[in-house]
């Protein structure tokens, strides 16, 4: 059976797993669970998450060419913590809005993982000041990821009478 995961109920995964760890470095998370993280060139695949059934163990394949390396670790997480019971092999015969619910459900848990509410209600500079794209870029993150955490939180507004604020950050 498959779980039905809301995006409040990814958000706690993601807070337990931050408090859990001490953080979001996803490299220490990885390197605690025994989760190896193997980077290569995978052509068009920015990575997954493999199951090595005889011993029982995961393996993260992040693309060496991917330029979201971090969040992609991140991404494969969420399918660890979300997903890692249900096989994708027998997913590729259901509909593409499963796979699609699933990848959205991933991106989140890596953006609640990499960007935590916290992290932006203390971010260091003032945030009215900065654009998302320049957010994304301090944090090493896609633009897509900080967009959707901006909207969750409300702190966009792209008004028509706030046009000098669209893409800036409303404190």
């Amino acid at each position: 059976m498959m779980t039905i995961y809301t995006d409040k109920r990814i958000k706690h995964k993601a807070q337990h797993l931050l408090k859990e760890h001490n953080g979001n470095d996803i490299y220490n998370i990885c390197q605690t669970l025994n989760i190896p993280i193997l980077k290569n060139d995978l052509g068009t695949v920015r990575g997954c998450l493999q199951y090595h059934e005889n011993t029982d163990t995961y393996i993260i394949h992040i693309n060496s060419n991917y330029e979201w390396g971090k969040f992609g670790i991140a991404h494969e997480l969420g399918h660890f913590f979300l997903h890692k019971d249900l096989n994708s092999f027998k997913l590729h015969n259901c509909s593409i809005e499963l796979e699609n619910k699933l990848e959205d459900q991933a991106n989140l848990f890596a953006a609640e993982l990499l960007l935590p509410d916290n992290l932006i209600k203390t971010f260091p500079y003032p945030l009215n000041k900065w654009g998302i794209q320049q957010i994304a870029f301090l944090n090493d993150l896609p633009q897509f990821v900080v967009e959707q955490k901006v909207a969750q939180l409300k702190l966009f507004n792209p008004t028509p009478q706030n046009f000098q604020n669209v893409g800036k950050i409303i404190v």
